[in-house]
Formats: C-alpha cells, sequence, structure tokens
C-alpha cells in the first residue's frame, strides 16, 4: 500500500459571515500504523494498535488465512472456510464483495478499490472491479494462495503449486519472480518495487530486489504463511507454526507483536491518518429545516460528536458529521465538535453558531401622567434583537421610543394616543404592535353654592379638570334632604329640610392626588304668604290721610282707605280735601 500522510487540521469555521473566535489547529506530522492479523485458528482478525491495544475486526469468520487495508481504512478479508471475501468498512459495517469462490487464501486491493483474490481451490487469482466485475488474472497457475498488487498495477501471484511467483504487468505481461522457491504462501511489494516472499516449506521470507538479488528477512522463522511490508520498510512475517508475528523494523531490529495468536496466516499494516474536519456552516433559522455535512478526513473516517457546549434546540450532529433538524430558538451558540478515529491526538473544535429567528414584540404600556417621567420597555425576542421603531400614528408629545424599544420621556398633554409600533431584524416577518396610551392629570375642582331654599327647585355645577374627566362624589358629611351630587358634579334637586350642611365632596380620575373640596351649604325657608285677609278695622294713626299699614301675626293689614288685593296692597285715594 502506498503511504498517506495527513495533516490533521481542525479548520476554524466560519460561521454567519464571521471566523469563529478561538478556533483550534491540531497538526499531527506522521500517521500511525496499525496491524491487521488473520488469526487463523481463532477465526478472527486483529486490529493491533501501535500502543499495543488489540480489537476485533469482522464477524463469523471460519479460518480467515488473507487480510488486506486500503487507504480509507477499509479491511479485506479472505474468509477462507465461508469461501467469501468480506469487507468491514471504517464504521464497522460489513458486506461481502463476492462469494463466488472456493476456500480463497490471499486478498488485495489497488489503489482504485479494486479487490484481487487468490481463489486457492479454484485455482485462479480473481480481480472484483469497482463496479461488482469479476475478470480473471494469470494464467497456469496451481493453488494460488497470496496476491499483491503494487503502485503500477501490476499482480503479483504466490503460485503455491508452481513453486514460483508469478507477476502480471498490467498490459498482461508475466513474468517470474525469484528463484528456487519451495511452496511460496504468500507475497508483498513494498513502493521500490522490492518483492518479499512467504517461502512457505523453506522457512524463510526471501527479499528480491528490483535488480533480481535475493536475500533473507527475519531469524527463527517457521513455515511463514503470510508477509506484508509498510511504507517506512518495516517487514511483517505470519511466523504461522510459532504462532506469532514478527516485525522487522527497516534497521532489522526484530520484535513481536500481537498476543494470544492461534497459527496467524495473514497479515498487513493498515495506515491510520488523524483526523482533518472542514466545513463552512451557514447561519440557521427557526422553523426552518437545516443540514449541513462537514467534511472529513482520515483513515479510519473520523466520528464526530459534540463534546462542549450545547446544539442548538432542535439540531443534532451525527457520528458522520451531518448537522441538522429544524432550529426551534434563536441566538448565539457556541459548542466543541471532537473527531476521532482512534488514532491520538482527537481533534477538537468549537464553534460558533447563529440561529436567526424573525422578531415578535410584546407589551401595554400603563397610563402616564403629564409632567411625570415615564419609561416603558417593550419585550422583544429574535436573533438578531430587532430594532423598534414607529411606524404610524404619533407618540405622546414628550415622549420618544428608542431603537431597543424603550418608550421613555416626560409627557406634556393629557389626551388618549393611539400608534403602531414595529419590531424588525432583516428577517421575515415583522412584527407590529397596535399601542393606545391614556396620559391622564390630576383632577381639581372648585365651587360655592348659594343657598338654597327649601320647595324650590335648585341646581349648582361644581367645576372640574383633569383627564380623564374626574368622577365626583361625596366623600364626608351628609347632603340636604332632598339634594343629589351627581357623578359629573352637579349638586341638584328640591331641598326639605332648612339648615346649615357641612360636607366634603371629591373628584377622582385615577390620577393621584384626588381633590377634594369641603363645603358648607344653607337652606333657607321660603316666605309664608297668608290665603285672605283678616277681618276688622284697625286704628290709624299719623296726619291726616297717611294710612297705617301694621302687621301682626305674620298678617299685613291696611288701614282704612288701603286693600290688599292678590298679595298687592293698593291704597284707595281721597279726594282732597
Amino acid at each position: 500500500m502506498s503511504g498517506v500522510t495527513v495533516a490533521a487540521i481542525a479548520s476554524a469555521l466560519l460561521i454567519g459571515g464571521g471566523w469563529a473566535s478561538g478556533a483550534d489547529r491540531a497538526f499531527a506530522e506522521t500517521p500511525a500504523t496499525y496491524t491487521y492479523i488473520a488469526d487463523t485458528n481463532n477465526n478472527r482478525v486483529v486490529k493491533l494498535a501501535p500502543d499495543g491495544r488489540q480489537t476485533t475486526v469482522g464477524s463469523g469468520l471460519t479460518f480467515p488465512s488473507g487480510v488486506a487495508v486500503d487507504e480509507s481504512g477499509q479491511v479485506y478479508i479472505a474468509d477462507t472456510f465461508n469461501s467469501r471475501v468480506v469487507k468491514v468498512a471504517a464504521d464497522g459495517s460489513q458486506t461481502t464483495v463476492t462469494s463466488d469462490l472456493s476456500r480463497p487464501f490471499g486478498v488485495a486491493v489497488d489503489a482504485s478499490g479494486a479487490v484481487y483474490i487468490a481463489d486457492t481451490d479454484m485455482w485462479r487469482v480473481v480481480k472484483i472491479a469497482t463496479d461488482g466485475t469479476p475478470t480473471t488474472v494469470g494464467t497456469g497457475l496451481r493453488y494460488p494462495y497470496g496476491v499483491a498488487v503494487d503502485q503500477a498495477g501490476a499482480v503479483y501471484i504466490a503460485d503455491s503449486g508452481n513453486h514460483r511467483v508469478l507477476k502480471v504487468a498490467s498490459d498482461g505481461t508475466e513474468t517470474t519472480v525469484g528463484t528456487d522457491l519451495n511452496y511460496p504462501q504468500a507475497v508483498a511489494v513494498d513502493d521500490s518495487g522490492t518483492v518479499y516472499i512467504a517461502d512457505q516449506e523453506a522457512s524463510q521470507v526471501v527479499k528480491v530486489a528490483p535488480d533480481g538479488s535475493q536475500t533473507y528477512v527475519g531469524m527463527g522463522v517457521n513455515h511463514p504463511f503470510g508477509v506484508a511490508v509498510d511504507d517506512s520498510g518495516a517487514v511483517y512475517i505470519a511466523n504461522t507454526s510459532e504462532s506469532q508475528v514478527l516485525k522487522i523494523a527497516a534497521d532489522g531490529v526484530q520484535t513481536t507483536v500481537g498476543d494470544g495468536l492461534a497459527a496467524p496466516e495473514g497479515v498487513a499494516p493498515g495506515v491510520s491518518a488523524p483526523v482533518q474536519v472542514t466545513g463552512v456552516a451557514p447561519a440557521g433559522t427557526t422553523g426552518v429545516e437545516y443540514s449541513f455535512t462537514y467534511t472529513r478526513q482520515g483513515i479510519p473516517l473520523p466520528d464526530l460528536s459534540v463534546t462542549a457546549g450545547a446544539l442548538p434546540p432542535g439540531l443534532s450532529l451525527s457520528a458522520d458529521g451531518v448537522l441538522s433538524g429544524t432550529p426551534t430558538q434563536g441566538g448565539t451558540f457556541t459548542f466543541t465538535i471532537t473527531g476521532s478515529n482512534g488514532v491520538d491526538p482527537d481533534v477538537t473544535l468549537p464553534v460558533t453558531l447563529d440561529v436567526n429567528a424573525a422578531p415578535t414584540i410584546a407589551g401595554s404600556p400603563p397610563p402616564a401622567v403629564a409632567g411625570e417621567a415615564y419609561s416603558f420597555p417593550f419585550t422583544t425576542s429574535g436573533f438578531p434583537a430587532p430594532d423598534i421603531s414607529l411606524t404610524a400614528g404619533s407618540l405622546p408629545p414628550g415622549l420618544s421610543l428608542s431603537v431597543d424599544g424603550v418608550l421613555s420621556g416626560t409627557p406634556t398633554q393629557a389626551g388618549t394616543f393611539e400608534f403602531t409600533v414595529t419590531a424588525s431584524n432583516g428577517f421575515d416577518p415583522d412584527a407590529s404592535l397596535p399601542v393606545s396610551i391614556e396620559v391622564s392629570t390630576t383632577p381639581t375642582i372648585a365651587g360655592s353654592p348659594p343657598a338654597a331654599v327649601t320647595g324650590t327647585a335648585y341646581a349648582y355645577p361644581f367645576t372640574t379638570s383633569g383627564f380623564p374627566a374626574p368622577h365626583v362624589s361625596l366623600t364626608a358629611g351628609s347632603l340636604p334632604p332632598g339634594l343629589t351630587l351627581a357623578a359629573d358634579g352637579t349638586l341638584s334637586g328640591t331641598p326639605t329640610q332648612t339648615g346649615s350642611f357641612a360636607f366634603t365632596v371629591t373628584a377622582s380620575n385615577g390620577t393621584a392626588p384626588d381633590a377634594s373640596l369641603p363645603v358648607t351649604l344653607n337652606v333657607n325657608a321660603a316666605p309664608v304668604i297668608p290665603s285672605s285677609t283678616p277681618s276688622g278695622t284697625l286704628a290709624t294713626t299719623g296726619s291726616s290721610g297717611t294710612p297705617l299699614l301694621v302687621v301682626a301675626a305674620g298678617l299685613l293689614l291696611t288701614a282704612a282707605g288701603a286693600t290688599l288685593t292678590a298679595g298687592r296692597l293698593r291704597r284707595r285715594q281721597h279726594p282732597s280735601r
């Protein structure tokens, strides 16, 4: 496999038109190498991490003998006794490449994704193209156990029954690689064209240079069934009869890798690159379906998750990097996305995401009082924060409306004022609110009612002012019997009792303070007029010709020569003497 070096770059995400603050950048200078082992007699494939951790790849395997890994981290397994080749994706999902086989022992994959299978009991090598089309590679094969492919597309076949390694060039030309082989079981090739052969019956691994010279690799090799080479030049040997895997570094240092193996027959290095996550996530809008996919790179592909903060309500992030849903709340949300593929270090990415929301506005301003400072904040929502403006009608004189929705000032004129305020933030629809506000003034009352007369109709209006028009009521004392006080301040009726009456009238309109007026009202008796003239003659005094008028017991009496008619006193004229 060709080498892959990927720098893990946690790119800052451009959110809503600006770079997210505090974005991290993480770099890994070299990839990490995993070792995949076909642990044949344990019916499993083992993935061995650089730190020695072992995990199992694939399921349902029986006597797996060959393994290969492509540049995206997908693992291909020759599941020998199940006569199939399976592919295990980086996310762990498993599919069958083909089952039209008979006890396949070897498998390889090229840079294009084409799979090569040593279909041993069928004496052939099958190439499965990326579209699934099978073709046969090589001729005259006898029990081929191993297969490899180089960067130029040449295929190398461990043609065991013919005791040779066959090279089939991309144009179909066939040549033999190596000499004096004894049942070669596996083959590998590095980027320089050097070929490594697991010569099983000879219990040795043969290294064939591009010039054809042969040397041997490894010590203590015992019936090797598998061989591989990584980009650093390290050679891996499935030392089957010793139930171990040998690793011979480029400097010749030999170590044993893996634990608990049982007659492993296949081995393959897999280059796992650290994580790269990129993407420019746009702002969302409440109530509008949202979907954005981050671009992931790494071998294997990383899983993404939120490890700090919180996503906008209504959105979720899938492991494969899809941020989706329908946001339900506007605002600026900060959270951290972590990409992990098992290759240290993980990459953490701080993200700032805006969710826009159409504006709303609400509020019911209380009454104001002329001459008194006033302030009322309308309640608004939306993201970005909306601007508030007057879009119809007029504010009470002395008041103003700020862009953040505060109605304030000192009103100078009483009355009821109707107007419309509108919230807008660039996201439709704008929100409008009709408003009615009352500016009041404190009440006053004045007046000095004249005296009343019993039995005579009476009406007196007290003088009031204030807005709204005040309500006048009796708040102390008692009105003269027969009189009532109307809410508009009119004292009226026909008094029935004489006397001096003290009481208090108060004007109120809901604006403090109320106005009170103490009142004293006199009610006098009406004059009494007799219905007839008393009989008798009164003596007169005074000079001749001057009648004497006498009032007695409330009756008007006249002297001789005067008469009282219909309440009028008339004097009878005497002829001059």
